[in-house]
């Protein structure tokens, strides 16, 4: 992967990321979950190159309000999303949240063209994995209409709109 396009997808996690970032105050605003926290690995800069020094679980992680815990993690690809991207200690969480009753999401951002997307809110227990050739993967086209996110509502609550400028200082919600 060349510099430009590193630096690109970099920028487009972190995007993704904040517009999650910005569901989650919906969520709060809403009453859905009353605790968040979002990891993220141990970075340095060696070369000019930003390197990971330590693992993360999922991106967030969280307390919903009636008291389960929740996680999400979060990708952005262009194409299809390898199950090979969600790295080890990410599935265990989940895998975690979902064994003790908790709601568990992968939170996919299929890139498409300059500036469109698809973005959808996998529940974690049921994503559609395909194996071609030989390894698993998630394509937009495998996506069920529900797991869309949908300019407006938040994914935690589906089917309730989000006041216009929730969603934290970004005001995420405004713009869509």
């Amino acid at each position: 992967m060349s510099r430009a396009s590193g630096r690109a997808a970099k920028a487009a996690g972190d995007a993704w990321e904040a517009f999650v970032e910005a569901q989650h105050e919906a969520a709060k605003y809403l009453g859905v979950i009353v605790y968040v926290q979002h990891n993220e690995p141990g970075t340095k800069f060696v070369g000019g190159r930003l390197l990971h020094t330590k693992k993360s679980g999922t991106d967030f992680f969280g307390i919903m309000a009636d008291g389960r815990a929740f996680a999400t993690e979060c990708k952005s690809t262009i194409g299809r999303l390898m199950r090979s991207d969600v790295q080890p200690k990410q599935v265990e969480q989940l895998d975690a949240v979902v064994k003790v009753g908790g709601e568990a999401w992968l939170l996919v951002e299929f890139r498409i063209g300059v500036e469109g997307y698809i973005r959808c809110a996998i529940p974690w227990k049921v994503a559609p994995w395909t194996k071609l050739r030989s390894a698993d993967s998630i394509s937009p086209d495998e996506m069920d209409p529900e797991w869309y996110i949908r300019p407006g509502v938040c994914y935690l609550k589906r089917g309730v709109a989000v006041p216009v400028g929730v969603g934290g200082r970004k005001r995420i919600f405004a713009r869509e």
